[in-house]
C-alpha cells in the first residue's frame, strides 16, 4: 500500500477573504474563483483548477495594488491640504 501525498494548487482563498473585507468588489470576485479551485482539483480537473486559481490570484493582486494606490492618494491629498492650509491660509 503506497500513500499518495497529493499537492494541490494554491487556492488564494485566505487572501481573497481578507481582500473582501478591504475592497469588496475585488475580494468577492477573487473569492468566487478561489472557491472553485479545491473541488476541481479533487475532481481531477487540473486545467480548470489552475485557470480559476490564476483568476483568483489576478483579482487579489489587482485589489491589493488598488488599495495601496488609494492609500497613497489619500495621504498625498492630506499632505497637500495640510500645506495649503499652512501656506495659503495662515492663521493670524
Amino acid at each position: 500500500m503506497t500513500s499518495e501525498n497529493k499537492q494541490y494548487r494554491k487556492t488564494w482563498l485566505e487572501e481573497s477573504v481578507l481582500m473582501s473585507l478591504i475592497l469588496p468588489p475585488f475580494g468577492l470576485a477573487a473569492l468566487f474563483y478561489a472557491a472553485k479551485v479545491t473541488p476541481l482539483s479533487i475532481g481531477g480537473n487540473k486545467e480548470a483548477s489552475e485557470f480559476y486559481a490564476r483568476k483568483a490570484k489576478r483579482y487579489v493582486k489587482i485589489g491589493f495594488f488598488t488599495f495601496i494606490s488609494l492609500i497613497t492618494l489619500a495621504l498625498f491629498l492630506l499632505a497637500i491640504t495640510y500645506l495649503w492650509l499652512k501656506i495659503v491660509m495662515p492663521t493670524s
